[in-house]
C-alpha cells in the first residue's frame, strides 16, 4: 500500500483551503446604495455624533442579515453617488464590482436591466412645502395636482409614482435632500418630492436638515409605495440570487421579521 507523502498531504490540504476560500467568495453580493444615505433604511452609524464611515447600519442593512441566515449568501454594502450605483450595477457583467442595489422602486426601464425582488418595505408618498409660501397650509388630495407646482427632486431618483414618467416635470438637479428642502424654503420651487420618513430619519440621528418654515404633507390618494432591491440580469448568477433573496424576503415577511425591524427605528411618520 502506498503512502501519501508530508507534501501530497500538504498539498491536499491547500486544495482545500483553496477551494473553500473560492466557494465563501461565490457567495458574497456586493450591493451599493445611495452616498447621500436613507435613514433608517440605510446610514452610517453615529457614535457620539460622529459619523463612523467604517459602519452602515439601518432597517435595510438588518434585513440583510437576516437574509444572510435564511440564504447562506453574504452581504456586503457601499455607498456609492446613485446614478454611478445604478450604472455599476447595471455593467456588473462588464465591470464586476457591484450585483445588487437596494432602496430602489419599480421603474419599466429598470424593468429592462434588473430584475427586482419581492416588495422589501412600503412608504406612503408625500411632498414638502414652506408655510412661506402657504401659510395657510397645502392640501393635495390627487397627484395630477401636482402638476400646478414648481416640482424638485433628487438627482437619479424615480418619480414615475407621483405621475411624472421619466421625470418630465421635476427639477432633479439636487444631491441631497437637504439641499431640495432649502431650495423650497428660498422660494425657488413650490414642493420638494419625498417621503416623510427619510428626512424625519436624519432628525433622529441628530441632523436636523428640515428649514424651520418647512412641513411635510401627505398625498390623500397615495397608496404604499414599495421599495426593492434590484439584481443585475448581466450577472451569470442572477437567476440563483433572485431565488435564494426572494425566498429569504417572502420567509421574513410570513414571520413578521421584516415588522419588527422597522418598528424599531420607526414612529408613524
Amino acid at each position: 500500500m502506498k503512502l501519501i507523502s508530508i507534501k501530497q498531504i500538504f498539498i491536499l490540504i491547500s486544495l482545500v483551503l483553496i477551494s473553500a476560500h473560492v466557494n465563501a467568495g461565490n457567495d458574497l453580493v456586493n450591493i451599493c446604495d445611495d452616498a447621500t444615505e436613507y435613514p433608517p433604511y440605510s446610514f452610517y452609524e453615529r457614535v457620539d455624533g460622529a459619523v463612523n464611515k467604517e459602519k452602515i447600519t439601518g432597517i435595510t442593512i438588518d434585513i440583510l442579515d437576516e437574509m444572510t441566515r435564511l440564504s447562506g449568501l453574504q452581504f456586503k454594502v457601499s455607498f456609492l453617488p446613485w446614478k454611478r450605483c445604478l450604472s455599476e450595477v447595471a455593467r456588473f457583467g462588464e465591470r464586476g464590482e457591484f450585483e445588487v442595489f437596494i432602496n430602489g422602486t419599480f421603474r419599466e426601464s429598470r424593468a429592462e436591466k434588473y430584475y427586482l425582488t419581492a416588495p422589501v418595505f412600503f412608504t406612503k408618498s408625500g411632498f414638502w412645502y414652506s408655510r412661506k409660501q402657504f401659510p395657510k397650509g397645502l392640501r393635495i388630495s390627487t397627484y395630477s395636482e401636482l402638476k400646478k407646482f414648481t416640482i424638485c427632486g433628487l438627482l437619479g431618483y424615480n418619480y414615475e409614482i407621483y405621475g411624472f414618467p421619466d421625470n418630465k416635470g421635476v427639477y432633479t438637479k439636487f444631491k441631497t435632500k437637504k439641499a431640495g428642502l432649502k431650495a423650497i424654503s428660498g422660494g425657488k420651487v413650490d414642493l420638494f418630492l419625498g417621503s416623510g420618513v427619510s428626512v424625519f430619519g436624519f432628525k433622529a440621528l441628530g441632523e436636523d436638515i428640515i428649514p424651520n418654515d418647512v412641513v411635510h404633507g401627505k398625498i390623500i390618494e397615495s397608496k404604499a409605495k414599495p421599495y426593492y432591491m434590484f439584481i443585475s440580469k448581466t450577472s451569470p448568477r442572477a437567476y440563483e440570487l433572485l431565488t435564494k433573496m426572494n425566498q429569504a424576503i417572502i420567509i421574513l415577511q410570513a414571520r413578521g421579521t421584516i415588522d419588527n425591524i422597522c418598528s424599531k427605528y420607526l414612529d408613524d411618520k
